[in-house]
């Protein structure tokens, strides 16, 4: 399980789990730019209906799933309130979760690693 960690607007830390499933109403999702790079390091602008998508995003915010279109693409709205559709190699899952749920998986993951390293210990102590 793996966690991120963005500010909002308020300079309020709010803290997202990552998923490995199928988007929800509800959930948020942090956009991927997937956009080929030119040899100078500039992302090569796409052609066709998607051409705007990434212009409004920013790739380190999350947005609120606005409307699943079907298994893997869902759709968003950007900070000027237009419609963005993402499909599933576009974005990356993510819930909302408590400051309390976030420490309370920190502190055993902690003394997880703890008791390994004690059992590792151990075990090359009477071999």
């Amino acid at each position: 399980m793996s966690f991120l960690t963005a500010i909002n607007e308020y300079g309020e830390t709010i803290y997202f789990k990552i998923l490995n499933r199928r988007p929800r109403l509800g959930d948020y999702v942090q956009p991927i730019d997937t956009r080929r790079i030119d040899k100078n390091g500039n992302r090569i602008k796409e052609s066709g209906n998607g051409a705007n998508k990434y212009d409004d995003l920013d790739m380190n915010s999350f947005y609120e799933v606005y409307k699943i279109f079907n298994v893997k693409h869902v759709i968003i709205k950007d900070k000027l309130g237009h419609k963005v559709q993402l499909d599933s190699r576009q974005y990356q899952l993510a819930k909302k979760i408590t400051k309390d749920e976030y420490m309370n998986f920190n502190e055993k993951l902690h003394i997880l690693k703890h008791m390994d390293n004690n059992l590792k210990r151990i075990n090359n102590f009477s071999i």
